[in-house]
């Protein structure tokens, strides 16, 4: 699910979001416990978003399979499991704020660009300490 998250973060980066996009964001970081089906549903779900957000193929990922899920569970730093266990607390935070706050948008921007380097980098350091100041404006 993490990749299909950066996805949807990469297609934002460069198209307008769709006024569902923070929320179906925030509610599928906020999860917790899902079993293997739950999982698959909520990749179609962000697939579905990036199509409304993005009408060019090259925004849609193949399908996922059961394989691709273990092997990035499996392959998971401690830095890259420490910043997607902040990122799940933050989402939860902000399910609580109001969602045209200061706060709340910012910390919505972190969070896309914190999907994107998780997705794209070895050295997260810099967003591990960047994250730590957003989860206390979540508070």
């Amino acid at each position: 699910m993490a990749s299909s998250l950066y996805g949807l973060a990469r297609v934002c980066e460069t198209n307008q979001k769709t006024e569902n996009t923070d929320k179906l964001m925030l509610r599928i970081l906020s999860e917790e416990g899902l079993d293997m089906e739950s999982l698959l549903i909520r990749i179609e779900e962000i697939n579905e978003e990036k199509k409304k957000i993005c009408l060019e193929d090259c925004c849609l990922e193949p399908a996922i399979n059961l394989n691709q899920l273990y092997s990035f569970q499996q392959n998971q730093t401690a830095q890259q499991t420490r910043l997607w266990s902040g990122l799940k607390k933050i989402a939860v935070n902000l399910t609580s704020m109001h969602d045209h706050s200061d706060d709340h948008q910012d910390a919505m921007k972190f969070i896309y660009r914190a999907l994107q380097g998780l997705g794209q980098s070895d050295d997260i350091s810099g967003t591990l300490k960047e994250m730590d100041i957003v989860y206390r404006l979540s508070c």
